[in-house]
């Protein structure tokens, strides 16, 4: 049966549990940084959970339907974000699995992520990235785009992917949006599912911190 697109909203954090319908795909993220989960990512969703910037600007197609992982406005301090992928189908991810982030172009809000990210293999997308809050001059226009394909063990079918983050004077905030897509016409007839909502705090900046650090399991 293939489920209509439905657009829900959960938040990561720890102790809850998320399902997607089709129980097809199995997801596990660990970060220190608290995230809003969305489904399917597309125009005039807001940036951030704690800012009213909505992704006016033009999302690329191939962003679109895919899971969103909305996170503050802005990061300070050191955290790590790793996605465990498990593609439960015969193997319907296995070439087709990309994570992509895009983050403010501006050295002072990039939380030194092009530095990071070239280190750890992503690849970085010709053009604007993905502007937002257009009409208020160039605030959320100097974006970059990089992204990295999922490589899956053929045996567990199985990929992780990961990165880092640690603001310094030069990079004092790190201002980013991520995205998990996939080509497979089963993960965006996915509808998310969950049994309990948790806020995640708001404030001036995100704080990062090792006590924070949340193990979340999800399925598509």
């Amino acid at each position: 049966m293939v489920l209509g697109k439905v657009t829900l909203t959960y938040i990561l954090t720890a102790g809850v549990s998320y399902v997607l319908a089709t129980h097809n795909f199995s997801f596990h993220l660990s970060s220190e940084i608290c995230f809003h989960i969305i489904k399917p990512f597309r125009e005039n969703l807001l940036v951030h959970y704690d800012r009213k910037y909505l992704l006016n600007g033009g999302v690329p197609n191939i962003l679109k339907g895919g899971l969103y992982f909305q996170g503050p406005h802005k990061v300070v301090g050191k955290a790590h974000f790793k996605l465990i992928v498990s593609d439960l189908t015969r193997g319907e991810l296995l070439d087709s699995s990309f994570l992509y982030i895009f983050f403010h172009k501006d050295l002072v809000y990039s939380g030194c992520l092009h530095n990071e990210l070239n280190n750890k293999n992503y690849t970085r997308v010709k053009g604007p990235g993905v502007p937002y809050d257009i009409n208020h001059g160039k605030h959320g226009v100097p974006s970059e785009l990089w992204y990295k394909k999922l490589d899956f063990d053929r045996i567990s079918k199985k990929a992780n992917v990961e990165f880092g983050i640690d603001t310094n004077r030069k990079c004092p905030f790190g201002v980013l949006g991520i995205i998990y897509t996939s080509d497979s016409a089963i993960f965006h007839q996915g509808i998310l599912q969950s049994t309990r909502k948790v806020r995640c705090p708001k404030g001036n900046y995100f704080r990062a911190s090792k006590d924070r650090k949340k193990s979340i399991r999800f399925t598509v």
